[in-house]
């Protein structure tokens, strides 16, 4: 057991005056580390370097706005002193080996159709092509730069026109979990008003490879509105998302040199390489 095991355990007793039955560590989280006491607790512990775009006051409240609607896991504090979220372990939850099917989809439309709904006239979505390029300031490689410039001045064009709301913005295999006939959405770090695209994007570009399956996500989440325009611009979107994470997942590189974030820079490289 090294320093830090030994002071995640004394933070759980101390805070929760619990005892310690069992304790475990999940490896391959984004954002810090993850352990499980007792199965039924999870302590995420954040890096303690400054993250781009983590903002555990604003992920507070998010979590106070979403909690009453179950929309997310059962929050027992967020630390910003100790930069750590403190939550309940939600039981039952199934994920996917290889692919969501249809009735998975469906239930993550819904949700983040509910999710999208909370943003007011006053509200302004992330600027996310100079974050991008801010990302990419800490980066030691990059894409083709013809391709970079398409896919910037293609999001730039229709990003006027694209609707804004509360986005989750990290819609990765981790943070969606399955439950009977509803799904849900956890780890809410980075969320923040962003183009609704940009979540429909990531969660197609990290979960679904058919086309069928893609279609009836983007069926569901429109209704009756959904269009070979709006599926367009979803496409559009998804191209964006994967250079917005390739250069974002090489500035945490820099900033925490762990090499959990080289699978996902190779990941996203090697995509874009295939739009050539």
């Amino acid at each position: 057991m090294n320093e830090k095991e030994i002071e995640i355990r004394e933070y759980f007793t101390s805070l929760l005056n619990k005892k310690i039955h069992s304790t475990y560590k999940k490896e391959d989280r984004l954002l810090g580390d993850v352990y499980f006491f007792n199965d039924a607790y999870v302590i995420k512990d954040y890096h303690k370097e400054e993250l781009p775009l983590l903002s555990l006051e604003r992920m507070k409240t998010v979590y106070e706005i979403l909690d009453s609607e179950k929309m997310c896991e059962k929050v027992i504090v967020i630390d910003e002193y100790h930069k750590r979220k403190v939550t309940k372990v939600v039981h039952g939850d199934v994920g996917y080996l290889d692919e969501v099917n249809e009735s998975q989809v469906r239930n993550v439309a819904r949700l983040l159709k509910k999710l999208h709904k909370h943003v007011s006239e006053y509200d302004v979505p992330m600027d996310i092509v100079s974050d991008l390029y801010r990302f990419k300031e800490d980066s030691s490689s990059f894409i083709n730069k013809i391709l970079e410039n398409r896919i910037i001045r293609e999001v730039n064009n229709i990003k006027d026109k694209t609707p804004i709301g509360l986005c989750h913005n990290l819609l990765n295999k981790d943070n969606v979990i399955y439950r009977l006939e509803n799904a849900l959405l956890i780890n809410y770090e980075l969320s923040n008003v962003n183009y609704t695209y940009f979540d429909l994007a990531f969660f197609i570009h990290e979960n679904i490879k058919s086309i069928n399956i893609k279609e009836e996500f983007l069926k569901t989440y429109f209704g009756a509105s959904f269009n070979s325009l709006k599926e367009k611009r979803v496409d559009i979107f998804i191209r964006f998302v994967s250079l917005y994470y390739y250069y974002y997942y090489q500035s945490l590189y820099k900033i925490t040199n762990d090499d959990r974030y080289l699978k996902l820079i190779k990941k996203e490289e090697t995509y874009l390489k295939s739009l050539i």
